[in-house]
C-alpha cells in the first residue's frame, strides 16, 4: 500500500534488484544528447547531477515528463523553498545548515530513508504518484492539475542563496564560535551520530553558549535530565534517544538547548574543527545553466509558469523576467506562496543587499563569481517589483498567496536576525502589528505602481505556511471569494483567476495610502538593450572563477543524463505498487 512506499527494508530491497540491473546494462546505456526528457519515463520525474550545493557536494535538478504531453509549447518551473546563510555562523545552524546539502536537507528536513535518497540521485524516473506522497512540491496529480500536460523542471534547494547566488564566498568563524571554555580532561571521542559522545563540548556550532540539561527548555521540551544518554545537570552537548537508553539519536549530531532569547537549540562541533570555509552559493548558477541547456534543446515556449514557496517563491518572483528574456515571446506567471519573509525597500532587506557576499552589493565584490546572467535582485525601493514588471508590457504576472501570520515567517526572522547580529531590531521583526503594516503596504504598493493585470495576491487570516504542499486547508478559504487553490491554479494555468477582473483576494480591506501610489523609482533595467531602458550594470567588478569547475560540471551533467532502463522502472514501480 502506499502508505509504506518509504519502509527503508522494502526499498532496501528494491534498490538491490535495481542495483544488479542497472550493474548489468550500465555499459550499453549511452547518454542522451537529444530532447533533455527523452531520458523520463512519462508520468514521472528524474533527478539529474548539475553543479554544486553549498557544501561543496553535487546539486541536482529534476525533470517532469507528463504522462501526455500535449501542451508542447508550455513549460512549468517549480522551486523548492529554502533559506539563506551569510556568513558562518549562520551556515552552522542547523535550521539553516539544511538547506546547504542536498543528502542534509532530503533525511534531515524531509525524513526519507537513506535507500531512497540514493534512489532520487541515480537518475530513475519516479513516478509522479510517489513524489506526491514525499508533499515536496506541487506535482501534477491528474487532469485539473494546471501542470498537466506540460514539461516541467523541478529544482531542489542546498545553495542556501534563494537560488540567486552564482559566488564562492568565504566565512571566517566568529569570535563566539572559537570560544572554548570547556574541560580539556574529557573525553571528546564520538562516532556515528554522535549517540556515544560524553564530552564537555558546550557550544553550539554557531556559538551559542548551551544551556543545563536541567533548564527550562529542556523541561519544557518533555527531556527527563535524570535519563541514560549523558543528560544531568550540565550544559554539555549530547545526542540522546527520546526512548532513552541509547537508542537512536534525536539528530544527526550532538545538540543542546541554548541560552537565547530567540533560539531554542542548535548543534554542536567540536572548535578545533571550525576554521575559514568556502561556501559554493552557485544557485543562480545551476538555473541559468540548466536554462541554457533547455533553451539550446531548441524548445521556443510561448507560456511559462514559476511556482515557489518560501524563499523559492522569492526566487520565481526574481527570476521572471530574466526568463521572460530567455523567451521573449513568452508570457510569464510566476507564483510565491508563503513568500513574505523580507521585503522590498525595508532595513531587513537592506541588511543583506549590503552584507551578502553572494549578491549584487557592495560585499560581493571582491568575491570570486562566475559570468552567468542571475537576477539583480536589487530591491532597495519598495516598488522595485512593480518597476521590474513595467519593462515587460504585460507580459509578466506575479501572484502572491500567503497567511498574514505564517508562523515560519517569523521563525525564520529569529534566526536570521540572530546570526545577523540584528537583535536590536528583533522585537519589530517578529511582532505582527508590524508585519500586518508591512504585508499591506507592500502589496499595495505592488499593485499600485505595477502595470494594471500583472499583479495578484490571496492573503488569508491563518498562520500555515507552504499551502501548496500542505493540501490547501478549508480554514484558509476566504469566505465569499475564489479558494486559495483556485488562485494558484488558475494563475499558474495562465489565466485570471476572476474572470470579474479582481486582482485582490483579502480577507479584509486596507486602503493604498499615498506613500503606497508615490511609485518614486524609475523603471526598471533590463538584461536585453533596447532603445527605452539602458542595460544593466553591475556596481562591482569582481574576479571570474576558472573554467576549470565549469568544464568538469557540464562533463559530468551530461553523463549522468542517461535513460533509465525501463525494467529497472518496471521492477521499483512493482514493489511500490
Amino acid at each position: 500500500g502506499s502508505s509504506s512506499f518509504c519502509d527503508p527494508i522494502r526499498l532496501s530491497r528494491s534498490l538491490v534488484v535495481m542495483k544488479l540491473l542497472y550493474s548489468a546494462l550500465s555499459a550499453i546505456i549511452v547518454p542522451s544528447l537529444g530532447n533533455l526528457w527523452d531520458q523520463v519515463e512519462p508520468g514521472s520525474v528524474a533527478f539529474f547531477e548539475l553543479g554544486k550545493c553549498a557544501s561543496g557536494s553535487p546539486a541536482y535538478y529534476g525533470l517532469v515528463k507528463p504522462l501526455n504531453h500535449d501542451k508542447t509549447d508550455e513549460l512549468f518551473v517549480e522551486m523548492m523553498g529554502g533559506a539563506i546563510c551569510f556568513n558562518s555562523a549562520s551556515c552552522e545552524n542547523s535550521g539553516l545548515k539544511q538547506w546547504t546539502d542536498i543528502d542534509w536537507f532530503l533525511t534531515q528536513f524531509m525524513k526519507i530513508p537513506a535507500d531512497y535518497v540514493v534512489l532520487l540521485k541515480s537518475g530513475a524516473s519516479v513516478p509522479l504518484n510517489l513524489m506526491l506522497q514525499l508533499k515536496s512540491g506541487y506535482f501534477p496529480a491528474d487532469a485539473s492539475h494546471p501542470f498537466w500536460g506540460k514539461y516541467g523542471i523541478y529544482f531542489p534547494v542546498c545553495t542556501a542563496d534563494i537560488f540567486t547566488g552564482k559566488h564562492n564566498a568565504s566565512y571566517e568563524p566568529s569570535a563566539e564560535q572559537l570560544t572554548d571554555d570547556r574541560d580539556h580532561t574529557c573525553n571528546e571521542t564520538e562516532s556515528g551520530a554522535g549517540e556515544d559522545y560524553r564530552g564537555c563540548q558546550n557550544r553550539t556550532a554557531s556559538g551559542l553558549r548551551c544551556q543545563s540539561w536541567t533548564g527550562a527548555k529542556s523541561g519544557e521540551s518533555g527531556w527527563d535530565a535524570n535519563a541514560t544518554d549523558g543528560l544531568g545537570d550540565h550544559n554539555f552537548c549530547r545526542n540522546p534517544s527520546r526512548t532513552g537508553g541509547g537508542g537512536r539519536g534525536t539528530s544527526n549530531a550532538p545538540w543542546c538547548f541554548v541560552e537565547d532569547d530567540y533560539l531554542s537549540w542548535d548543534i554542536c562541533k567540536p572548535v578545533a574543527t571550525l576554521t575559514s570555509k568556502t561556501m559554493m552559493h552557485h544557485g543562480g548558477k545551476n538555473v541559468a545553466d540548466l536554462l541554457d541547456m533547455v533553451k539550446a534543446d531548441g524548445h521556443n515556449f510561448t507560456k511559462i509558469s514559476m511556482l515557489g514557496a518560501s524563499g523559492g517563491g522569492v526566487a520565481a518572483v526574481a527570476w521572471s523576467t530574466v526568463i521572460a528574456d530567455i523567451w521573449p515571446e513568452a508570457e510569464v506567471f510566476a507564483v510565491a506562496d508563503s513568500s513574505l519573509h523580507v521585503f522590498p525597500g525595508t532595513p531587513l532587506f537592506d541588511y543583506f543587499w549590503e552584507y551578502s557576499q553572494y549578491g549584487h552589493g557592495p560585499a560581493s565584490c571582491g568575491v570570486p563569481k562566475y559570468d552567468v546572467k542571475t537576477p539583480d535582485f536589487d530591491w532597495r525601493e519598495t516598488d522595485a517589483i512593480a518597476k521590474h514588471l513595467q519593462s515587460y508590457d504585460g507580459r509578466v504576472k506575479v501572484g502572491y498567496l500567503s497567511c498574514l501570520d505564517d508562523h515560519v515567517v517569523y521563525g525564520d526572522r529569529k534566526i536570521l536576525a540572530t546570526f545577523a547580529g540584528l537583535t536590536d531590531y528583533m522585537e519589530e521583526l517578529i511582532d505582527p502589528d508590524t508585519q500586518h503594516d508591512r504585508t499591506w503596504a507592500f502589496l499595495n504598493s505592488l499593485h499600485e505602481c505595477a502595470p494594471d493585470g500583472t499583479v495578484f495576491s490571496y492573503i488569508n487570516n491563518c498562520d500555515s505556511h507552504h499551502q501548496t504542499r500542505g493540501g490547501f486547508p478549508d480554514s484558509n478559504h476566504n469566505p465569499g471569494q475564489i479558494t486559495p487553490q483556485t488562485f494558484i491554479n488558475q494563475l499558474l494555468k495562465g489565466e485570471l483567476p476572476d474572470p470579474n477582473g479582481t486582482t485582490q483576494f483579502w480577507f479584509e480591506e486596507h486602503e493604498a495610502s499615498a506613500s503606497d501610489k508615490s511609485c518614486p523609482s524609475a523603471v526598471r533595467r533590463r538584461r536585453s538593450p533596447t532603445p527605452e531602458v539602458e542595460e544593466e550594470i553591475d556596481l562591482c567588478t569582481t574576479p571570474t572563477t576558472s573554467g576549470d569547475e565549469s568544464d568538469e560540471q557540464e562533463t559530468s551533467s551530461a553523463a549522468n543524463r542517461w535513460p533509465l532502463n525501463l525494467i529497472c522502472l518496471m521492477a521499483f514501480s512493482k514493489v511500490f505498487a
